[in-house]
């Protein structure tokens, strides 16, 4: 029943009463309001596609086939986070629990999830500054700011940066039950698991979370205990600080993917202090003047005067610090320092990886603190513009702001939707961007679109000569174009480059067999079979480049090498039948091709291959009922067509002689290696065709046949 229809009925509040329901209704809306405007604004990348590290990450990892080997740490790997790879496992498993309500390869789940997880960090950045300062506007406000700031849009639409949202998630989460465990006086062991819990779950999520206990005592300080004393601060929070002790033991001790600071020289341990700080300061900036905002800056050294204009940053930040203190300003205090805490470990970057890679999901939770700040500041201008001018201007001033935060992280939103998009973007904010050039060229090869993807990454290339994936693109683009001798001399200079550059090898060897250079993509094949013994379809490559020079015997042991892994291998099974058959060893080469067969049914190949064999020994019976199950799989297997057309040519059977002849004409390639055999079945047809023509005689079975069966199909 509303207030309203209340007082009709006449039922009279007393004043508080109506207060409370006031209050009430406004902590709800300053909840509610951002939580909607969260989802409304990200609803539109649902559908957004992988990006950069998603094919890794996500797209291609097989250890999301199944919860239990996303939990398993059995590879020590860096990319170590139980709670994160989880949640990949759960969203991968949408597809085979509900095949009729998520697509094959759905990015939606995973889309779906980000926003769920963005949506409650706005309801915890609400409840939060509900529960320290008791205002719904600077609550409502806060938690607004995080809904929309389009900083924010990177963590939301890259699943990869999945991390990010989900540490903050349950960072925010931890300070919350631990808020409530101080202030209760019920529950308390309840409070307390909760909180030790998510933060647990926090560290399982990114290790960015050994921040939490600095927070946690950062806000007991300001906020939830100011006149505590320090001593009674450590014992009251020491659980999760020795929770983070054990934790970076286990990762120091168990995980060792922490390397590269330990030899830098004094000056180059200087450049990456400078650099750290330097790029805290700008996520800073920003957060705060969100126009520059793009995707993935790679920050090798900073320049001195960078380092100078971060060192000041902080004292200004410092300075600040002190007027906020004194005036008890807690949100001034509270705001930057939460900042520049919880980027700690964006600092902490040169020292670990030798680069800072500036991106913007890695600040996800450092916003909350300016969001907070940025709520104390909103709620205190709306009242102080208020009071002077009434609610209008500062109402529309509000309104102005938050469209035009919504227009710019809308922006954000399509720049995430396509791969040239995204990376056109960032060719835009980093022009002197080795690695925006070379993947914008891959989004445009992804796409088969060479012509805009040789201009970008020649610039990639021209901006740094020794990125050995950029040269390999180019050469992939040159390819596309048919400029091979171009593309070999960038395939070979990438290897150059990185001798372990598995995939420019393979592109080369690859371009070899395309310009008939066998020998050489065989030599290619062998050392990528050499580095790669577990590659299944560098191994059939191999093998098939082997039958096409008739080495018989190395293109055996291949094939055997992958049947000792899988005995059920259908393209090991026929290309050894290829091997046996070039070496005139029939039988053999038919034992192999029913073997295929009977791991394969659905392979019209091997069909074909056993009806040449058979039209080889003068079985046409069988001949054409090899053929005609090859065609019952396969309706334009031109071979198929080609050979059956021989063979009822050879019975006199002319008029479905013609018909198969027809029929391989219409499906053959047009190219000009298939222009003789287009010729010769033309003139057969003509032949048949003649009124009273005279049939000629039986040609011989060895038509045309299919290449070697490589991983690529037939």
């Amino acid at each position: 029943m509303s207030l309203a229809s209340e007082a009709r009925q006449g039922i009279h509040h007393p004043p508080r009463a109506r207060l409370i329901a006031a209050r009430a209704t406004g902590r709800r809306l300053a909840a509610g309001l951002p939580l909607l405007l969260a989802v409304l604004m990200y609803a539109e990348t649902l559908r957004s596609p992988w990006q950069y590290d998603d094919w890794v990450t996500v797209a291609g990892n097989p250890a999301l086939a199944s919860l239990r080997s996303a939990l398993s740490p059995a590879d020590m790997s860096e990319g170590y986070r139980p709670v994160t790879a989880a949640s990949y496992a759960v969203d991968a498993a949408w597809e085979r629990v509900a095949p009729g309500l998520v697509a094959r390869d759905s990015t939606v789940p995973f889309h779906a999830t980000n926003v769920a997880i963005h949506g409650i960090v706005v309801l915890l950045v609400a409840a939060l500054a509900l529960r320290w300062w008791a205002d719904p506007l600077a609550a409502g406000l806060a938690a607004a700011v995080v809904a929309v700031h389009p900083f924010n849009a990177e963590a939301v639409n890259y699943v990869s940066a999945r991390a990010s949202l989900l540490a903050a998630c349950w960072e925010l989460a931890a300070l919350g039950a631990y808020t409530l465990w101080v202030g209760s006086s019920r529950r308390r062991g309840a409070w307390l698991a909760a909180s030790l819990g998510a933060s647990a779950l926090a560290l399982g999520a990114k290790e960015s979370a050994v921040t939490l206990p600095v927070l946690l005592w950062l806000v007991d300080r300001l906020v939830i205990a100011p006149d505590l004393g320090w001593r009674a601060r450590a014992r009251r929070q020491w659980p999760w600080w020795g929770l983070v002790a054990a934790y970076l033991l286990v990762r120091l001790f168990a995980f060792t993917d922490v390397s590269g600071g330990a030899d830098y020289s004094e000056g180059a341990r200087i450049a990456a202090w400078r650099t750290g700080l330097a790029v805290v300061w700008m996520g800073a900036r920003d957060w705060l003047w969100p126009f520059r905002l793009g995707v993935d800056h790679g920050v090798e050294v900073v320049s001195i005067e960078a380092g100078i204009g971060a060192a000041a940053l902080t004292l200004v930040v410092l300075v600040l610090t002190v007027w906020g203190w004194s005036r008890r300003r807690t949100f001034i205090v509270l705001a930057p320092w939460w900042w520049a805490i919880a980027a700690v470990p964006a600092m902490i970057l040169p020292f670990i990886t030798h680069v800072a890679l500036y991106q913007e999901n890695r600040f996800y939770l450092s916003g909350v603190g300016l969001a907070w700040g940025a709520g104390w500041m909103g709620a205190a201008g709306w009242r102080w513009a208020r009071a002077r001018w009434g609610a209008g201007v500062p109402a529309i001033l509000g309104v102005l702001i938050l469209a035009g935060l919504v227009v710019m992280t809308h922006a954000r939103n399509v720049v995430w939707k396509t791969e040239i998009a995204l990376w056109t973007d960032a060719v835009k904010t980093a022009p002197g961007s080795a690695l925006a050039h070379n993947m914008l060229g891959a989004a445009y090869l992804a796409e088969r679109r060479s012509g805009p993807a040789v201009p970008v990454l020649e610039e990639a290339v021209r901006l740094d000569p020794a990125y050995p994936r950029a040269a390999s693109n180019l050469g992939a683009a040159y390819a596309m174009q048919g400029r091979w001798d171009e593309a070999i001399a960038r395939f070979r200079r990438a290897l150059a480059l990185d001798p372990a550059f598995h995939h420019a090898r393979r592109n080369l060897a690859d371009a070899y067999e395309r310009t008939g250079r066998r020998r050489e993509a065989l030599a290619e094949y062998d050392a990528l079979r050499r580095a790669m013994p577990d590659d299944v379809e560098v191994s059939l490559r191999f093998g098939a480049t082997a039958l096409r020079l008739e080495e018989w015997s190395r293109a055996e042991e291949a094939f055997r090498a992958i049947l000792e892994r899988d005995g059920r291998s259908s393209a090991a099974l026929f290309n050894l039948g290829l091997v046996e058959e070039g070496r005139a060893r029939w039988d053999e080469a038919s034992r192999y091709y029913r073997l295929a067969l009977a791991v394969d049914a659905s392979d019209p190949d091997g069909h074909f291959r056993l009806g040449l064999l058979a039209s080889r020994a003068g079985r046409d019976d069988e001949a054409v009922s090899e053929y005609e199950a090859a065609l019952t799989l396969a309706p334009d297997h031109y071979l198929a067509h080609a050979n059956l057309a021989r063979v009822y040519e050879g019975r006199g059977q002319a008029d479905l002689a013609a018909e198969h002849y027809r029929r391989f004409l219409a499906a053959a390639p047009g190219t000009a290696d298939w222009a003789e055999a287009r010729r010769s079945a033309e003139a057969r047809l003509r032949e048949l065709l003649r009124p009273r023509g005279r049939v000629a005689p039986r040609p011989s079975p060895d038509s045309p046949s299919r290449p070697p069966r490589s991983a690529a199909g037939p």
